[in-house]
């Protein structure tokens, strides 16, 4: 495919392929892969004119002895010094020379990040000795700050089989927005969202032309024909939908020539924190009675009847009920019982009636002596995840 076959329409790129969400995490606004298509834009057209100053090519040194490709770069990393939030002409190009005595094949060119597009010129794979070609670049990113994103070149080199590219960038807005962090409320009504401010810092009117949040929780009405310096737009949260996504990122598309995008994130703490998440009782000894504590707190202040119940092993009990200022610290005392039929472990539940969680179970595992124990994130040794998170019913730990 050859570049100058593409259609010059700019919009439908805009609509159509860069549609740039992000996250590189679970449950919130995805990233999309950039389409090869990008390059459908003027900014392309002139890197592919004279009016762009490309950097000379090397000179050719091709090896006479052993018969082998060789890839050399004019440069390694283009800088494409400060660019917009969301702007898409930032366009390089990486020119490359086979500098060995056999045939170059670029068997393959991908990149860190999928704000990243990269494309070969003309699709040419193979160079002979001699022969020069060039990769193609588009970055655009919505995350404020600098930054830094590699392109992958493999070829048949047998000495440098894959080389790294850089890109660098310090992406800068124009656009003043706050807050960038929203902490919403479990309980509240709207969830307690603040209004989000939005103003130009060059005095250049704009619009708001989308609005996105993860599972699309929050929703802000706006007219996408208002331009204006400044903003305040009043955010509607569904509690429904909150519950079940408690945490992500929100997206605001702007009509400002240099950004075209700001986000945030939320966060909405639980309404109930619970430690330890799981008993493990490490070589029971069924003479030996073990005593555990067990913290149930209230996030948002709430004063709550608590209520428990066990499985029937009897083997857990309730010594000591302790009301905290903001929930409850139970004692709980395991007899582990005896080991038959060369049992490895016993089990145990110890079941918690939260409002508007119904019943959460905290399980006792106990193993006796010479039996492996694995622990994972849900145990109460884990010193990395925290206690558990109660957003709601089915919830055993807190998202990632």
């Amino acid at each position: 495919m050859k570049f100058n076959t593409f259609t010059l329409i700019l919009s439908s790129i805009l609509l159509c392929t860069l549609i740039i969400l992000f996250g590189c995490e679970e449950q919130t606004v995805r990233r999309e892969r950039l389409n090869p298509e990008w390059f459908n834009q003027p900014a392309f057209q002139q890197i592919k004119s004279s009016q762009y100053s490309a950097a000379p090519e090397p000179q050719r040194n091709i090896t006479q002895n052993n018969r082998a490709p060789k890839i050399r770069f004019n440069a390694m990393s283009h800088d494409f010094g400060k660019i917009g939030l969301g702007t898409i002409n930032n366009i390089c190009e990486f020119t490359f020379t086979n500098v060995g005595n056999d045939n170059l094949i670029v068997t393959n060119v991908n990149t860190s990040c999928d704000c990243t597009v990269v494309m070969l010129e003309d699709d040419k794979k193979e160079y002979a000795p001699g022969e020069s070609g060039k990769i193609f670049a588009g970055y655009t990113d919505t995350e404020l700050g600098q930054a830094i994103k590699h392109i992958y070149v493999s070829t048949n080199d047998p000495e440098n089989p894959k080389t790294e590219l850089a890109i660098i960038a310090e992406l800068v807005a124009p656009i003043y927005y706050e807050p960038k962090k929203i902490t919403l409320s479990m309980i509240a009504e709207n969830g307690d969202c603040p209004a989000i401010k939005i103003r130009s810092l060059d005095n250049k009117p704009f619009s708001i032309t989308g609005f996105e949040s993860d599972d699309n929780f929050i929703t802000v009405k706006y007219n996408p024909n208002k331009k204006a310096t400044e903003f305040v737009l009043e955010p509607k949260v569904d509690m429904v939908k909150l519950r079940a996504t408690p945490e992500g990122r929100y997206r605001i598309n702007l009509s400002h020539p240099d950004c075209k995008v700001v986000s945030g994130s939320y966060y909405t703490p639980p309404r109930f924190s619970i430690s330890p998440r799981r008993i493990v009782v490490k070589n029971a000894d069924p003479s030996k009675t073990i005593i555990k504590t067990i913290n149930i707190t209230s996030n948002y202040g709430e004063s709550f009847d608590l209520n428990t119940t066990f499985t029937n092993h009897g083997v857990m009990k309730v010594s000591d009920s302790l009301k905290t200022p903001n929930g409850y610290r139970l004692t709980v005392e395991i007899n582990p019982p005896a080991a038959k039929n060369g049992d490895k472990m016993f089990s145990e539940n110890i079941n918690l009636s939260l409002p508007g969680i119904n019943t959460f179970t905290v399980q006792c595992n106990g193993f006796y002596p010479g039996a492996v124990v694995t622990l994972n994130e849900d145990d109460e040794e884990c010193k990395t995840c925290g206690p558990v998170r109660l957003d709601k019913p089915s919830m055993s730990r807190h998202p990632r």
